[in-house]
């Protein structure tokens, strides 16, 4: 009687076990890069010194994949830019700077947004193995709305850890991802909208801030660095 009693109970358990376990899993899926063809992005870049000097970069991306399998081979044109600037202080002071110089990135890209090799591209790209904005770093797991996951990447400032959040779903199709960065200097929050149906970024959004520690450093003073990217 004990016996069957024991079989009896862990039966009971495994069944509960397996009930919660595909509970935790049901509705995740696996988010991943894809041959999305041609995309066109504006992107903006300001950094704002408190009651003092604002730089605004602005122009158009063209973000191309050339291979229809993984890895993905991927081209980014940065076309002419315009670079303003203006003293926030003084009325009337303002200044324009056209860029003319296009900037053109070649790199191969695992499906979750690793960068394999680059072949034509800055030191950055290469030392970090992503690049960043668009193209955020994707999990090796199945998630969902209110999944949450980590990462170390090697940066300027050494290696940093990278919390994500899968913060709420658009149309059944996009997905809202936080991001959160934290150094010793500053702080990084973004937004970016992930169409996993495509496999590609349809917006995103950041804002970099410097710590109380290193305002304190520098005497109070405090700047901040926002960048947007937006498909056109």
């Amino acid at each position: 009687m004990r016996f069957w009693l024991l079989i009896l109970l862990v039966l009971i358990t495994c069944s509960v076990y397996g009930r919660a376990k595909y509970g935790r899993s049901k509705g995740a899926i696996f988010l991943k890069y894809k041959p999305f063809g041609f995309m066109y992005y504006r992107y903006a870049v300001k950094l704002m010194v408190e009651n003092s000097v604002s730089f605004y970069v602005t122009g158009k991306m063209k973000v191309a994949t050339l291979t229809d399998d993984e890895p993905l081979l991927i081209a980014v044109n940065y076309e002419p830019a315009t670079l303003i600037g203006k003293r926030e202080d003084v009325a009337g002071f303002e200044f324009m700077i056209p860029i003319v110089d296009p900037q053109i990135q070649v790199f191969l890209m695992s499906e979750t947004g690793k960068v394999l090799e680059v072949f034509q591209g800055d030191e950055v790209l290469k030392r970090t193995g992503g690049l960043g904005g668009i193209f955020l770093k994707l999990p090796f797991f199945p998630v969902k709305r209110g999944s949450t996951w980590d990462e170390m990447v090697s940066s300027p400032y050494g290696t940093v850890k990278l919390h994500y959040k899968w913060y709420a779903t658009y149309r059944r199709r996009i997905a809202r991802i936080r991001v959160k960065v934290v150094t010793d200097q500053v702080v990084t929050l973004g937004d970016v909208w992930f169409d996993f149906k495509k496999g590609c970024v349809v917006q995103a959004s950041y804002i970099t801030r410097l710590t109380a520690a290193m305002r304190e450093k520098l005497g109070g003073q405090n700047f901040w660095i926002t960048s947007s990217y937006t498909s056109l």
